[in-house]
C-alpha cells in the first residue's frame, strides 16, 4: 500500500512529542524531521485545533493533547490493570473456590475484562475479555457506579433508566443517592438472591480514583455466614494488591 505523506508526517510529529513530553519546540520537530519550519507550523496547527496535541504559549512547547489521550487512554489503562491482576485474581479463586470477575466502566458502561472460572477444583482464566454487562443487576456494576460523580450518575440514569426491580425497587434518583452512597461508605456491595450470590469491592488507580471492581460469585447455599467474613476478607485483600500491583506497574512504565 503507497504510503501517504502528509499522514506519515503527521505520525512522526506525534511520536516525537510523546517521546519528549513538555520539552518539544517547532525547531526540535522541524530538525528531527527535516522539515520546513512553515511546514511542520501548519501541521503542528492543525493537530492543535482537532485536540491531539497542546501548545505552552509561554514555553513554545507541545505537548500530548486531551483529545489523543482519551483515545489511547483507556486501552493503555485496560493493560495496566490487566498485568496488575492476572496472578491475583488466579490466586483468589483458588484460595475461596470461587469464580472471580473483574470489571471496569467505560464509555458509560461495564465492561467484563477478566475472569477466573473456578469449577470442579479447576479454575480457567480468561484474560480476553472485552464484554458489556449491565450495572445495575452487578455487584461490580453497582460498586463502579458508586464511585462516578453526581453529573455521571444522571447521565447513566439518562441512558439506562432507574434499575426498579433490577435493584431494589429503585425508582428515584435520591433513592438511587442512597444505595450509591451505602456502597461508597462501606466500600462494598453484596447481592444474594435464592440462586446467587455476589459481593464486590473496589480498585484503586494510581489517581486514587476507582479503576475497576473485582467480585466473587458463587451459589446462595455457599455463601453462609461462616464464610462470609472470609470470602470479605480475601477479597478486600487482592483488591489492594491489584492496586499496589498498578501503582508498580505505572513506575514501571515511566522509568522504561
Amino acid at each position: 500500500m503507497k504510503k501517504i505523506a502528509v499522514i506519515e508526517k503527521v505520525a512522526k510529529i506525534i511520536e516525537i512529542v510523546a517521546g519528549n513530553e513538555g520539552d518539544c519546540t517547532l525547531t526540535n520537530i522541524s530538525r528531527t524531521l527535516n522539515m520546513q519550519p512553515s511546514t511542520t507550523h501548519n501541521l503542528l496547527q492543525n493537530l492543535i485545533q482537532i485536540g491531539y496535541l497542546e501548545k505552552n504559549e509561554n514555553l513554545k512547547k507541545y505537548k500530548i493533547g486531551a483529545r489523543l489521550l482519551e483515545i489511547i487512554s483507556p486501552a493503555s489503562k485496560r493493560k495496566l490493570i490487566i498485568n496488575a491482576s492476572e496472578s491475583v485474581i488466579k490466586e483468589l479463586a483458588e484460595t475461596v473456590k470461587e469464580s472471580v470477575v473483574l470489571a471496569i466502566f467505560h464509555n458509560n458502561e461495564r465492561y467484563v475484562i477478566a475472569t477466573a472460572e473456578y469449577s470442579g477444583h479447576l479454575i480457567n482464566i480468561n484474560l480476553n475479555l472485552f464484554k458489556k454487562s449491565t450495572c445495575y443487576e452487578t455487584v461490580t456494576g453497582r460498586v463502579l457506579l458508586a464511585y462516578l460523580s453526581e453529573k455521571e450518575l444522571k447521565h447513566y440514569v439518562k441512558n439506562h433508566g432507574y434499575p426498579c426491580q433490577k435493584w431494589d425497587n429503585i425508582k428515584s434518583f435520591a433513592a438511587f443517592k442512597k444505595a450509591i452512597n451505602q456502597i461508597r461508605n462501606k466500600q462494598i456491595a453484596i447481592k444474594k438472591s435464592k440462586d446467587v450470590a455476589a459481593v464486590a469491592v473496589p480498585v484503586f488507580g494510581t489517581d486514587n480514583k476507582v479503576w475497576a471492581a473485582l467480585g466473587i460469585y458463587m451459589p446462595a447455599t455457599r455463601f453462609t455466614s461462616a464464610r462470609r467474613i472470609q470470602l470479605i476478607t480475601e477479597l478486600k485483600k487482592a483488591a489492594n494488591q491489584i492496586s499496589e500491583n498498578i501503582m508498580q506497574g505505572a513506575m514501571f512504565e515511566k522509568t522504561d
